[in-house]
């Protein structure tokens, strides 16, 4: 459709959860006794006067600050880190040789990646354990996934992956789905959620219902735009005739690049 712009860039994607940490990192070349550019995760604490580090597996680096700081506070951490540099890379080093003692460590069981996909994009993770059993957290900084976790098990991570995503799903697709069924002349339908791995989504025009596998959202927002243009198509025709592929094309007329690209992330069901 001519004209039409996307809503997913007026849609914020932000994490709620990141409870004001902000991501940052410190290139290699100003690190001359590291080996990689270094991740730091600001952490605010209202009851800290004073910053501190603290150093986690992976070279992922807590920042723990008073909970209002300013670029001059943020310039003194960065001096800080860069003159710490000798501990960084012992304290790294310890990290590395527990590691290197326990093969079935959780970091290469979960999640069978050495990245988690959102959006189209891949991110790194870190976790750290936190002292409350049974309590997963999850929170998505701007370069990579923060996880703390109370027990080290696959499946509990798995799981609370899987709440996270459909979190993700319920504050994203909603507004998608209004905006393009509201273009296409159709009733809002009600919206389900699964995390079944055989099928992207399945529509039921007599129940005015769309049920959305939350693992889309690894895929990138054009293919998510696809799905949504898609399940709609269905209210008008139900199979996946001539006619059909007519309506997608109408509302989306680059639908074929979309779909092939959205078939590519078929090994992520």
């Amino acid at each position: 459709m001519r004209g039409f712009s996307s809503p997913f860039n007026s849609i914020p994607l932000g994490d709620p959860e990141n409870k004001g940490r902000v991501t940052r990192q410190i290139p290699q070349a100003s690190l001359p006794l590291l080996s990689t550019d270094l991740t730091y995760v600001i952490v605010p604490n209202n009851r800290r006067k004073q910053f501190a580090l603290a150093l986690k597996p992976g070279k992922y680096l807590e920042v723990r600050t008073p909970p209002r700081y300013n670029a001059k506070d943020m310039l003194a951490y960065e001096t800080h880190i860069v003159s710490n540099q000798s501990w960084i890379l012992h304290v790294y080093e310890k990290y590395q040789k527990q590691e290197e003692r326990s093969p079935e460590s959780l970091l290469k069981t979960f999640p069978d990646r050495d990245y988690i996909l959102y959006l189209g994009e891949k991110y790194p993770f870190h976790i750290q354990h936190h002292t409350i059993p049974y309590q997963i957290w999850i929170s998505l900084e701007k370069d990579c996934f923060e996880i703390r976790a109370g027990k080290k098990d696959s499946e509990e991570l798995h799981a609370a992956l899987s709440n996270w995503y459909l979190k993700r799903a319920q504050e994203i697709l909603p507004p998608l789905v209004e905006t393009y069924a509201t273009t296409m002349k159709l009733p809002v339908p009600d919206l389900e959620y699964s995390s079944a791995r055989t099928r992207w989504a399945v529509c039921y025009p007599t129940r005015n219902l769309i049920r959305f596998n939350i693992l889309i959202l690894k895929a990138p927002p054009d293919c998510i735009e696809y799905l949504i243009i898609h399940e709609l198509s269905h209210f008008y025709v139900s199979n996946h005739s001539k006619a059909f592929w007519e309506i997608v094309s109408m509302y989306m007329p680059d639908y074929q690049s979309r779909k092939k690209k959205l078939a590519t992330y078929r090994a992520v069901l």
